[in-house]
């Protein structure tokens, strides 16, 4: 509601000052058409005064009698009371009336010359003022007509009206009728918003509707959650929302996207540096073999050739785990899922690493119950997962220790631990055993040279293909415990 009254808003606002400005130059067209009226209507009656009245005003010998002159200024303000009338002779002097209250003699004659050519082309004469009599000083507006005398200019009748804006209407009247100018702008502005917020609601709404429909569709199929004010009949507060989820999204994919890079540089820094060992070992030897050819013993030549060949064997896996791992990132390996007893397999995979447990002088067993229900998952992954992890534990456990692998049912998933009592995990790597090349210094031991930090993050890939996840526990010195669950 709020966004629709937000948007509707500055229409309605913007017909209220439109409303408002038509009323105000109505205003204005009106008092200066009834000005206009008035004035004509007093030009009318003076030029018609003027030209019966003359021959009286007028003795034989063309000059003004004061009497008569006097007479025809009575019945003019008799016929028009809002408007004082003088008779002037060619300098505008005043004739009549003769008063004690004129304070002048005589009016400037330059205003009545422009108000006569202004007649005479047909011009208006609104904006012309002369001189008051009554009111020495100030201009006011008039209305002049010429006494004739046998076809030449004798004299001039001269008006100057009281009000100027609106004769005969009162100030009363003209401020009722600008109230309700007001009331009617008001009343048409409301009328034109009303409009305005019908037309939006009728046009502009449904294509955001539509939108709306639309996003809503398109990031349920892609796993969007919805939002809470997605909810909300207004579309407008609906595309709002899922706009803003879109852009959540896409900030937290630039997030994600500048960390895989950061993990790129490191990881290719790390392979480059696992890389460079085994290569330049197996390169060493090579030359001493190639160069020593005839001063080495049998014994010494068999030492490097199975040297060589031990690093060769080291970076042939560190090849083929990023391999694999690259694959498993890519979902290039999709899980074939089939139902198989789990124990079963655990079992194997102790019988395999037998006989490099018992040369480490670590104890190897398995826990399970034979009764536990199969489980639904791809084999090879699964056996993948449970020699990187037997052979991780073995890799840290020093003569005495012991690896178990136990499987037990939690809740409605399969729990699988492998729980070693060797050399643990320091709590500062305890974070990042599950990066990518990552090995700490405890794990560069003299039994984890061989690592190259790549077979935890297999793992942890397997398990999130399964629906899980790999997790530790573990203590410096008192061994870790590395756990995931199936279905």
């Amino acid at each position: 509601m709020k966004t629709f009254l937000r948007a509707t808003a500055p229409l309605v606002l913007g017909s209220v000052v439109v409303m408002l400005v038509l009323a105000v130059a109505a205003w204005g067209a009106f008092t200066g058409h009834a000005d206009e009226a008035q004035h004509a209507r007093l030009v009318g009656l003076a030029e018609g005064i003027a030209a019966l009245d003359a021959p009286s005003i007028l003795d034989r010998e063309g000059e003004f009698s004061p009497s008569a002159a006097e007479d025809a200024v009575a019945w003019l303000r008799a016929a028009a009371p809002d408007v004082d009338f003088y008779v002037l002779d060619l300098r505008g002097r005043i004739i009549a009336p003769v008063s004690d209250k004129i304070g002048v003699r005589s009016v400037s004659m330059a205003p009545l010359r422009r108000f006569m050519d202004a007649r005479q082309l047909n011009r208006s004469t609104a904006g012309i003022t002369g001189d008051d009599p009554a009111s020495p000083g100030r201009s006011a507006r008039f209305t002049v007509a010429i006494l004739p005398d046998q076809g030449e200019p004798a004299g001039y009748l001269y008006g100057v009206f009281h009000n100027p804006m609106l004769a005969g209407v009162t100030a009363d009247l003209r401020r009722d009728l600008a109230i309700q100018l007001a009331l009617w702008a008001l009343a048409a502005a409301a009328l034109l918003g009303a409009g305005w917020t019908l037309l939006f609601h009728l046009h502009a709404r449904q294509p955001v509707r539509q939108l709306a429909t639309s996003l809503d569709r398109q990031l349920g199929k892609r796993g969007f959650e919805r939002p809470e004010t997605a909810a909300s009949k207004n579309p407008v507060e609906t595309v709002e929302a899922h706009l803003t989820t879109l852009f959540d999204h896409l900030d937290s994919q630039d997030a994600e996207v500048e960390g895989l890079s950061r993990v790129r540089r490191e990881v290719l820094a790390n392979f480059t540096h696992d890389l460079r060992t085994p290569i330049a070992t197996v390169r060493g030897y090579l030359e001493t073999l190639a160069l020593s050819e005839g001063a080495l013993s049998p014994t010494q030549r068999q030492g490097y050739l199975e040297i060589a060949l031990r690093h060769s064997e080291r970076l042939s896996r560190l090849v083929d785990e990023l391999l694999e791992l690259s694959r498993l990132d890519r979902c290039e390996v999709a899980p074939r899922l089939e139902r198989f007893r789990l124990g079963e397999l655990i079992q194997d995979n102790i019988q395999r690493f037998r006989l490099r447990a018992e040369q480490a002088g670590v104890r190897l067993e398995a826990e399970f119950d034979p009764d536990v229900p199969p489980v639904f998952a791809d084999v090879g992954l699964m056996e993948r997962a449970l020699e990187n992890l037997i052979g991780n534990a073995i890799r840290h456990c020093s003569d005495g220790d012991s690896v178990t692998v136990r499987l037990r049912l939690g809740g409605r998933r399969l729990l699988v631990s492998v729980i070693d009592t060797g050399s643990g995990i320091a709590p500062d790597d305890l974070p990042f055993v599950f990066d990518r090349f990552y090995r700490s210094r405890q794990q560069q031991g003299e039994k984890g040279r061989e690592g190259v930090g790549l077979g935890l993050a297999i793992t942890q890939r397997i398990a999130e293909l399964h629906g899980g996840q790999l997790l530790v526990e573990s203590c410096l010195g008192d061994g870790s415990t590395f756990t995931f669950s199936l279905e």
